[in-house]
């Protein structure tokens, strides 16, 4: 089981992803169409599953605000362009504005904790007419087992913080996302959620994520290293642990098309 910052993303979930949104918005040729991979990573999912479905697409932009990731990239093609930028600064992506055609991001807006900045953001850089499609993690189990740990009167004067609670702790749900994406302009075309789960079988090599989990979140004293991790197996075993499955997570997906009649405009807040 993967950290909460290297969930499942690998190149075989994105192609997936890819082709949903085909299917979804009804692609064949994307030889006039300029493609942003929001939050490209080094790994370049996007834009190698674009690649892959759609050799003649006119162009794919690689963007990611993190350097390092841009230097890590080995996968190289003449119709991707890097673009080092902070989807969140109107000023990084400005050049781009009403230039793009379809825009797809996955696994990068849980990281995100202004979600609506961002839908701005890319309707400012969709042409009329032009289509975004976004997964990512919408619910994180580890999540729900930390904060009740956090709570609990033995554990929580030693809890120390945890990227998890940055990235999940969002009570957005898909009403909530449909009513701000309309209110941006957007027309939404789905918003699905689903479950991801793993067999029960796993859960023995699981509670090693687990408890490196509970170990970043909690000083707690060696002492107490045993019961805390207890409480945490216990937890998760009576809350998402079945006869057959493990809930991990639920993902999100987002299609949306910015109307044909629309200009390139938005709010500057």
């Amino acid at each position: 089981m993967a950290t909460a910052r290297e969930l499942p993303l690998n190149l075989e979930t994105t192609e997936k992803f890819v082709k949903l949104c085909a299917s979804t918005f009804g692609w064949e040729d994307l030889s006039e169409d300029i493609v942003m991979d929001l939050g490209c990573g080094k790994g370049l999912h996007c834009a190698r599953a674009l690649l892959e479905n759609f050799p003649n697409v006119k162009s794919i932009i690689a963007l990611d605000g993190n350097p390092k990731e841009l230097e890590g990239i080995t996968f190289k093609s003449p119709r991707i362009t890097q673009v080092l930028a902070d989807i969140l600064k109107r000023r990084d992506i400005h050049q781009y504005e009403g230039k793009v055609d379809k825009v797809i991001s996955t696994h990068v807006l849980h990281q995100i904790s202004n979600k609506e900045k961002v839908f701005k953001n890319v309707y400012r850089l969709l042409y009329p007419g032009g289509e975004a499609a976004f997964l990512f993690t919408s619910d994180f189990g580890l999540y729900h087992v930390l904060n009740e740990l956090r709570r609990d009167s033995r554990f929580k004067d030693y809890f120390k913080g945890s990227d998890i609670f940055e990235l999940y702790s969002s009570e957005l749900k898909a009403d909530n996302y449909r009513e701000m994406l309309e209110k941006i302009g957007f027309k939404v075309i789905e918003i699905a959620e689903e479950k991801d789960d793993f067999s029960s079988d796993q859960f023995v090599v699981f509670e090693r994520t687990l408890f490196n989990s509970v170990a970043k979140a909690f000083s707690v004293p060696s002492e107490l290293v045993p019961e805390i991790n207890d409480s945490a197996s216990h937890l998760y075993r009576t809350k998402y642990l079945d006869q057959k499955s493990i809930y991990a997570a639920t993902e999100m997906s987002i299609f949306v098309t910015k109307p044909s009649d629309a200009d390139t405009r938005c709010s500057s807040s």
